[in-house]
């Protein structure tokens, strides 16, 4: 009988430990994989504890997690969506028992250890995969276009948070163990593979969590020999990087020279000609107007400006970085604002045609501004899901996302526009242009030539580029540059379409001008670490006004929060109306938990992050001698601080593979203490 017994209990914790392994497997790469093991061990778990298998045990954290869900429970009783928030409320409360299952299934110090390697290893083969996949991106130009990392695993701020961990761990192994050089040497090469994959995600939370991470092992392991230098690289990094702004003017002749330079000190979005005027879109000043070389006036924009473009001689639009548009009227020389406008939906693109400006939103369609004495408005909202388009006299042409197609509609403005063809091509980048009576194309493998024969789309032709972003008409020939810094001809005056690359810039540019025979070309470069603290950012400037809108909702709701449901419907009854985005989530942990929780329920949470944080300390200062044991739990607090200050610019709490990652690494880690606790006492070491 005791035979039977044991034989049920050795086959229950061998199917145990085979879910736990597709569950560490599949951590960084298979969100649906990693439920599969989860639950089933989970499953198992339940049936040992129910046939008294397993005797249960606690780590002293029961309390703060009885309290987070009592949190999480009370908020959901008093919420505005009591549907949804039972439902995340459920989410939340299962992910949580992978701690214990963890505590509970890895009863051996041997199991433990091969959890920590299996772990590791998979993690550094999907971050390898990344870093491929991060070179094609690279190679298509696409870090300009879409400015963040691949996505080819999960959304790649999920990719960068798990990368962070990643990182920690293969630094603390390099830094904490001793072993032969060329096994030291190899956690060096794993902590550089890291690295890399973590910097090409291009997500600067997860940079911020990685770097608080590394600077907590070295302070742990007082490794001043090499905190002092990196401290001082990083205080010369700050002080001597400087950001840079130009607009730099060539000779456009037989060659192409470089005859002059202007600087400004913010951000040269983008260059045109307005009458006589050079107009730069500088987003920290807003428009520049310049003679030749000379600014002559600063025009300022209710926010950073993205873009500038001219209506018709007397009148230019400033494209704004809240999705507004500033209308001002140029009249002897000079510039003065008129409206501000913005259309109903998410702007994805925006063109002036026949001294009308076309504003297209993925969501709300087409929506058309003109100006002459005062501002008329036309929608046409079946013109949804296209993400660029182009038009002229005859055709409006779009790319349809959700279709993966062109799509030709007979012109008929302001009449409603009447589809005539489309043309399938799937593409990530799709930006468009028309000349000639021809349409460009640039897409994420090469540039197309599409023409219009019988109100029927095909390809003319095509060139193996990618990158060019800005396309314009000069002297019948037609030219563009790209965000490598090609600047090239794709038709001359006789009508030979045929890619000339003229001249090869030495940085990336921002946009170009083509006027009284001089190339005018505007750059800018920004630190992408340094952005951390520009309020001006792009996705800084987003998350302001999302912290704003937090606080307007928390101070409707300030006791017990909205309940622990995704924000969008919420977040849009509060936020300015020319914010395009409805967020379900607020970018930053701590408010978002003020938010959905109340300060009540945000006491709690701060009560169990740090109890957590208390429970790491306490195991590293148990095992930081023994090896492999002390590299882990060293790692696994300094990874969780890295956690909590990722926290600041990430909802990362909140993001299902991020926090199964926390409460996986917090369970391995009650899992090493309970397995060495009895060496501790007998005061061994391995």
């Amino acid at each position: 009988m005791t035979e039977s017994i044991d034989l049920i209990k050795y086959k229950y914790n061998r199917l145990l430990f085979g879910f736990i392994i597709i569950f560490v497997l599949s951590l960084t790469n298979s969100i649906f994989i990693n439920q599969i093991g989860y639950f089933g061990a989970l499953f198992i778990v339940i049936i040992l504890l129910f046939k008294k298998r397993i005797t249960p045990q606690k780590n002293g954290l029961e309390l703060a997690f009885i309290f987070f869900l009592a949190a999480e429970f009370i908020s959901a009783l008093l919420s505005v969506n009591k549907g949804e928030v039972f439902t995340i409320l459920f989410k939340r409360m299962i992910l949580i028992p992978i701690v214990y299952v963890m505590m509970f299934s890895l009863d051996n110090k041997e199991k433990t250890l091969s959890v920590f390697k299996i772990y590791l290893g998979a993690a550094l083969v999907t971050l390898t995969l990344y870093v491929v996949f991060a070179y094609e991106h690279f190679i298509s130009q696409l870090y300009q276009y879409e400015m963040r990392g691949p996505s080819p695993f999960q959304y790649v701020m999920t990719a960068g948070g798990l990368m962070a961990f990643t990182t920690v761990y293969t630094f603390t192994l390099f830094i904490n163990e001793k072993p032969k050089l060329l096994i030291r040497v190899l956690y060096l090469a794993l902590f550089l593979i890291s690295s890399v994959a973590l910097i090409a995600s291009y997500t600067r939370a997860a940079w911020l969590g990685a770097i608080t991470g590394i600077v907590v092992i070295l302070i742990i392991k007082r490794k001043w020999w090499i905190i002092a230098p990196a401290a001082l690289v990083i205080i010369g990094f700050f002080f001597l990087s400087k950001n840079e702004s130009s607009v730099e003017k060539y000779s456009f002749g037989t060659e192409i020279n470089k005859v002059g330079q202007i600087n400004t000190e913010g951000r040269a979005n983008n260059i045109t000609s307005v009458a006589d005027k050079m107009m730069i879109a500088d987003h920290q000043n807003g428009l520049i107007i310049l003679d030749d070389l000379t600014i002559v006036q600063t025009l300022e924009t209710p926010a950073p400006a993205i873009s500038s473009f001219g209506i018709n001689d007397s009148l230019i639009v400033n494209y704004l970085m809240d999705s507004r548009f500033q209308f001002a009227r140029i009249k002897d020389g000079k510039a003065k604002s008129l409206e501000t406008v913005y259309s109903k939906g998410k702007t994805v693109d925006f063109k002036t045609i026949n001294s009308s400006l076309f504003v297209l939103d993925i969501d709300s369609g087409l929506t058309v501004f003109e100006y002459t004495d005062s501002l008329r408005r036309f929608e046409f909202p079946q013109l949804t899901e296209n993400s660029n388009f182009t038009a002229d006299s005859n055709y409006f042409v779009v790319y349809n996302k959700k279709k993966q197609s062109l799509l030709l509609y007979e012109n008929k403005y302001p009449e409603e526009f009447t589809l005539l063809d489309s043309l399938e091509y799937s593409t990530s980048v799709n930006l468009l242009w028309s000349f000639d009576g021809d349409y460009i194309l640039q897409t994420d493998k090469e540039l197309l030539v599409i023409g219009v024969e019988n109100n029927t789309l095909s390809i003319k032709k095509s060139f193996n580029t990618t990158g060019i972003f800005r396309i314009q008409d000069y002297n019948n020939n037609l030219y563009g540059i790209s965000f490598d810094g090609k600047f090239a001809r794709i038709r001359d005056n006789e009508k030979k379409y045929d890619f000339s690359q003229l001249l090869q810039l030495q940085y990336s540019p921002s946009g170009f001008q083509l006027k009284d025979d001089y190339l005018y070309v505007s750059h800018n470069k920004r630190n992408r670490l340094l952005s951390i603290f520009d309020k001006n950012h792009e996705t800084n400037h987003e998350r302001l006004q999302m912290w704003s809108t937090g606080f307007k909702i928390l101070s409707d709701h300030p006791l017990f929060g909205v309940g622990d449901i995704d924000l969008k419907t919420i977040y849009s009854k509060y936020k300015e109306p020319y914010f395009k985005e409805d967020f379900g989530h607020l970018h930053n942990n701590y408010i978002h938990f003020l938010v959905i929780l109340g300060v009540i329920g945000f006491i709690v949470v701060v009560y169990l992050l740090g109890s957590i944080l208390k429970l790491n300390i306490k195991i590293y200062s148990r095992l930081k001698n023994i090896p492999y044991a002390s590299s882990y739990s060293l790692g696994t607090l300094a990874a969780f601080i890295g956690f909590l200050f990722s926290g600041i610019g990430e909802w990362n709490f909140g993001d299902q593979e991020i926090i199964t990652l926390v409460w996986f690494t917090l369970g391995l880690n009650i899992a090493f203490y309970k397995n060495y606790s009895s060496e501790l006492e007998n005061g061994k070491k391995d």
